[in-house]
């Protein structure tokens, strides 16, 4: 019987090894595109909630300042514009498009009184705007204003990889198209601090952790 386990358990182990051996070879390819291989491939760190600067109201209103990161081999490119209302002389906007959440579509009266106001803001969208490359490894920062971030609806921010000369679209057009990506946000996927700050109505939260 136990020559019969031993032949049993050497093909059995050569199998597992084998399954080890694939499944680090494809953590190696991964942790070799990304950066940090347990974080996106592209994603926002929350750095604080305050009040912007005077707006055209003549009112400050609040605002969330956010890192887009860059967490792939390749450099990403995105559209942004001069300064946000709100926001310093110094800064740069980026467009984002509000998008609700299906989830929440049809809520029930309780769900609905939960997810509080309904109005959805305008998107931050431009007509004219340049190109700009954020290299791996490294961030934008940006702001947006708080009412983006709600428990009704998402944010999207359209970003591409920016490929290396010479591997554009061909001139005899035997191949093109262009990959769009977009990077999803939620309310949920700000700190709980900063949900928090955001469901009691404060106007200042700062995230130390970076």
């Amino acid at each position: 019987m136990h020559s019969n386990l031993r032949r049993l358990s050497t093909p059995l182990l050569f199998a597992a090894l084998l399954c080890c051996r694939s499944m680090g070879q494809t953590n190696n390819k991964a942790s070799g595109f990304l950066i940090e291989s347990n974080r996106p491939l592209v994603y926002l760190h929350a750095v604080r909630l305050g009040l912007g600067l005077p707006e055209e109201d003549g009112k400050r209103h609040k605002r969330i300042w956010l890192e887009l990161h860059d967490n792939c081999s390749l450099p990403i490119a995105l559209v942004v514009n001069g300064a946000p209302s709100g926001d310093s002389p110094d800064s740069v906007s980026v467009m984002d498009q509000v998008v609700m959440d299906p989830v929440f579509s049809k809520p029930t009266p309780a769900e609905d009184l939960a997810l509080g106001p309904k109005k959805m803001p305008r998107d931050t969208s431009f007509d004219v705007g340049s190109g700009y490359i954020i290299s791996p490894g490294k961030f934008l920062l940006f702001s947006l204003p708080a009412n983006h971030f709600s428990k009704r609806w998402s944010i999207h921010i359209s970003f591409k990889l920016d490929l290396p000369a010479g591997r554009g679209m061909r001139d005899d057009n035997a191949w093109g198209g262009q990959t769009e990506m977009f990077l999803s946000y939620s309310f949920y996927d700000l700190p709980v601090p900063a949900q928090n700050a955001l469901n009691a109505g404060s106007n200042s939260w700062f995230n130390t952790v970076q």
